[in-house]
Protein backbone atom coordinates (compact mmCIF):
# COMPACT_ATOMS: atom_id res chain seq x y z
CA UNK A 1 0.00 0.00 0.00
CA UNK A 2 1.42 3.68 -1.03
CA UNK A 3 1.48 6.07 1.56
CA UNK A 4 2.00 9.34 1.30
CA UNK A 5 4.28 8.36 -1.28
CA UNK A 6 6.09 5.84 0.19
CA UNK A 7 5.39 1.92 0.30
CA UNK A 8 7.09 -0.89 2.41
CA UNK A 9 7.90 -3.90 0.38
CA UNK A 10 10.39 -7.07 0.93
CA UNK A 11 14.02 -6.16 0.54
CA UNK A 12 15.81 -9.45 1.91
CA UNK A 13 13.33 -12.08 2.68
CA UNK A 14 15.81 -14.76 4.89
CA UNK A 15 16.09 -11.62 7.29
CA UNK A 16 12.64 -9.82 7.06
CA UNK A 17 14.07 -6.27 6.59
CA UNK A 18 11.90 -4.01 4.47
CA UNK A 19 12.33 -1.31 2.68
CA UNK A 20 10.27 1.58 1.26
CA UNK A 21 9.99 2.57 -2.60
CA UNK A 22 8.76 5.43 -4.23
CA UNK A 23 5.82 5.16 -6.22
CA UNK A 24 8.07 4.62 -9.34
CA UNK A 25 9.32 1.49 -7.78
CA UNK A 26 12.65 3.32 -6.69
CA UNK A 27 14.06 2.19 -3.44
CA UNK A 28 14.07 5.54 -1.04
CA UNK A 29 16.55 3.85 1.35
CA UNK A 30 18.41 0.95 2.69
CA UNK A 31 16.55 -1.71 4.42
CA UNK A 32 17.39 -1.56 8.04
CA UNK A 33 14.19 -2.50 9.76
CA UNK A 34 12.01 -4.89 10.48
CA UNK A 35 8.53 -2.96 9.22
CA UNK A 36 5.54 -2.64 7.04
CA UNK A 37 3.91 -0.51 8.10
CA UNK A 38 2.56 3.03 6.45
CA UNK A 39 3.67 6.31 6.59
CA UNK A 40 1.39 8.56 8.80
CA UNK A 41 1.80 12.05 9.13
CA UNK A 42 5.63 11.68 8.18
CA UNK A 43 6.25 9.08 10.47
CA UNK A 44 6.32 5.15 10.06
CA UNK A 45 6.53 2.75 13.12
CA UNK A 46 9.42 0.04 12.79
CA UNK A 47 11.51 -2.26 14.58
CA UNK A 48 14.95 -1.46 14.96
CA UNK A 49 16.74 -5.14 15.40
CA UNK A 50 19.82 -2.94 16.32
CA UNK A 51 18.53 -1.41 19.81
CA UNK A 52 16.24 -4.19 20.32
CA UNK A 53 13.13 -1.18 20.52
CA UNK A 54 10.01 0.07 18.35
CA UNK A 55 10.52 3.27 17.26
CA UNK A 56 9.70 5.78 14.47
CA UNK A 57 11.22 6.65 11.06
CA UNK A 58 10.91 9.78 8.99
CA UNK A 59 10.84 9.29 5.36
CA UNK A 60 14.85 9.27 5.15
CA UNK A 61 14.61 6.24 6.92
CA UNK A 62 16.06 8.15 9.91
CA UNK A 63 15.22 6.74 13.12
CA UNK A 64 14.17 9.76 14.55
CA UNK A 65 11.62 8.66 17.86
CA UNK A 66 13.34 5.18 19.48
CA UNK A 67 10.35 3.76 22.17
CA UNK A 68 11.41 2.98 25.82
CA UNK A 69 12.25 -1.01 26.48
CA UNK A 70 9.16 -3.11 25.32
CA UNK A 71 6.98 -0.36 24.52
CA UNK A 72 4.98 -0.96 21.39
CA UNK A 73 3.32 1.42 18.81
CA UNK A 74 0.42 2.49 16.35
CA UNK A 75 0.87 5.38 13.78
CA UNK A 76 0.41 8.96 14.14
CA UNK A 77 -3.14 10.29 13.96
CA UNK A 78 -3.64 14.25 14.42
CA UNK A 79 -0.18 14.41 15.60
CA UNK A 80 -0.65 11.79 18.36
CA UNK A 81 0.35 7.88 18.30
CA UNK A 82 -0.88 5.10 21.19
CA UNK A 83 1.50 3.27 22.82
CA UNK A 84 1.55 0.58 24.84
CA UNK A 85 4.22 0.60 27.74
CA UNK A 86 3.81 -2.76 28.91
CA UNK A 87 1.00 -4.57 31.04
CA UNK A 88 -2.14 -2.98 30.70
CA UNK A 89 -0.61 0.62 30.50
CA UNK A 90 -0.96 2.91 27.76
CA UNK A 91 -1.05 6.35 26.22
CA UNK A 92 -0.22 9.00 23.73
CA UNK A 93 2.89 10.58 22.17
CA UNK A 94 3.54 13.62 20.25
CA UNK A 95 5.82 13.35 16.90
CA UNK A 96 8.83 14.36 19.02
CA UNK A 97 8.08 11.19 20.78
CA UNK A 98 7.31 12.67 24.65
CA UNK A 99 4.68 10.65 26.55
CA UNK A 100 2.00 13.48 26.43
CA UNK A 101 -1.17 11.14 27.65
CA UNK A 102 -0.22 8.76 30.38
CA UNK A 103 -3.54 6.38 30.66
CA UNK A 104 -1.72 4.06 32.63
CA UNK A 105 -3.90 1.06 34.00
CA UNK A 106 -7.07 2.91 33.55
CA UNK A 107 -8.83 1.54 30.09
CA UNK A 108 -8.51 -2.15 28.89
CA UNK A 109 -7.76 -0.61 25.31
CA UNK A 110 -7.53 2.76 23.48
CA UNK A 111 -7.60 3.95 19.85
CA UNK A 112 -6.44 5.96 17.73
CA UNK A 113 -7.78 9.76 17.55
CA UNK A 114 -10.02 10.70 15.13
CA UNK A 115 -11.40 14.19 15.13
CA UNK A 116 -10.42 15.39 18.52
CA UNK A 117 -11.31 12.11 20.25
CA UNK A 118 -9.83 8.95 21.16
CA UNK A 119 -12.21 5.74 21.51
CA UNK A 120 -11.28 3.96 24.91
CA UNK A 121 -13.01 0.59 26.40
CA UNK A 122 -13.37 0.28 30.16
CA UNK A 123 -14.35 -3.21 31.44
CA UNK A 124 -16.78 -3.91 28.61
CA UNK A 125 -18.24 -0.64 27.67
CA UNK A 126 -16.70 1.94 25.44
CA UNK A 127 -16.50 5.45 25.73
CA UNK A 128 -14.16 8.48 24.14
CA UNK A 129 -11.30 11.00 25.64
CA UNK A 130 -10.17 14.13 24.39
CA UNK A 131 -6.67 15.33 23.52
CA UNK A 132 -5.64 16.17 27.34
CA UNK A 133 -6.68 12.67 28.29
CA UNK A 134 -10.20 13.69 30.04
CA UNK A 135 -12.63 11.09 29.72
CA UNK A 136 -15.89 13.75 27.44
CA UNK A 137 -18.11 10.64 26.30
CA UNK A 138 -18.87 8.00 29.24
CA UNK A 139 -18.07 4.57 29.00
CA UNK A 140 -21.58 3.38 28.54
CA UNK A 141 -21.70 1.81 25.59
CA UNK A 142 -21.66 -1.83 24.74
CA UNK A 143 -20.22 -1.87 20.93
CA UNK A 144 -18.58 0.65 19.36
CA UNK A 145 -16.18 -0.42 16.94
CA UNK A 146 -15.73 2.77 14.55
CA UNK A 147 -14.26 6.09 15.27
CA UNK A 148 -15.58 9.71 14.51
CA UNK A 149 -16.79 10.29 11.01
CA UNK A 150 -18.03 13.57 10.12
CA UNK A 151 -19.36 14.38 13.69
CA UNK A 152 -20.82 11.35 14.68
CA UNK A 153 -20.02 7.68 16.02
CA UNK A 154 -22.76 4.24 15.54
CA UNK A 155 -22.53 3.37 19.14
CA UNK A 156 -24.80 0.48 20.81
CA UNK A 157 -26.47 1.22 24.34
CA UNK A 158 -28.28 -2.21 25.71
CA UNK A 159 -29.82 -3.58 22.23
CA UNK A 160 -30.17 -0.43 20.64
CA UNK A 161 -28.00 1.14 18.14
CA UNK A 162 -27.59 5.19 17.40
CA UNK A 163 -24.85 7.68 16.28
CA UNK A 164 -23.71 9.75 19.27
CA UNK A 165 -22.23 13.28 18.27
CA UNK A 166 -18.25 14.46 19.63
CA UNK A 167 -20.30 17.11 22.44
CA UNK A 168 -21.60 13.37 23.49
CA UNK A 169 -25.19 13.71 22.47
CA UNK A 170 -27.12 10.87 20.80
CA UNK A 171 -28.87 11.82 17.53
CA UNK A 172 -31.03 8.85 18.28
CA UNK A 173 -32.88 8.07 21.71
CA UNK A 174 -30.87 4.64 22.96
Amino acid sequence: VVSEGLAAVVIVPERELFGYIDKTGKQVFPNLYFADTQFSEGLAWVWDRESQRYGYIDKTGKLVIKLEQNWNGDSFHEGLALVRMGGNKQGFIDTTGKLVIDLGEEYDEAFQFQEGLARVRKDKSYGFIDTTGKLVIPCEYTSCYEDFSEGLVPAKKGEKWGYIARDGKSTFDF
